[in-house]
């Protein structure tokens, strides 16, 4: 897999250029000041449905086929979970197995623990 770099300079107010990603795919974006902090981007090459803050979307009709992915996914991040939707008229349920990233301390790590 190869991967984009870039850095997004620390500065106020919209960036003079904006980012493109070319290519679809999983973008990890870390904070150089906030170790702990992590976001991520997902490019995709086909229209996406974001499900609300219940896991709840509604499919439009013509759909049979649904690519599922989660950013703490316990597969690899770039793993996408298939799903072939059998029948339209009812609810269905998909369950993806999550873990919660572990906090990281990188400069207690870095500088030891001070008080």
């Amino acid at each position: 897999m190869r991967f984009k770099s870039f850095e997004l300079k620390l500065c106020t107010g919209t960036p003079n250029q904006p980012l493109m990603f070319e290519k679809a795919g999983i973008v990890v974006l870390g904070c150089n000041i906030h170790d702990s902090m992590v976001g991520y981007i997902y490019v995709a090459e086909q229209p996406v449905l974001i499900t609300d803050a219940q896991g709840l979307v509604n499919l439009p009709d013509n759909i049979d086929t649904v690519m599922v992915w989660h950013p703490y996914q316990t597969k690899d991040i770039d793993k996408k979970q298939t799903v072939q939707i059998e029948s339209k008229n009812s609810q269905i349920s998909i369950t993806i197995e999550i873990t919660t990233p572990a906090p990281r301390n990188t400069f207690g790590a870095r500088f030891g623990q001070h008080e």
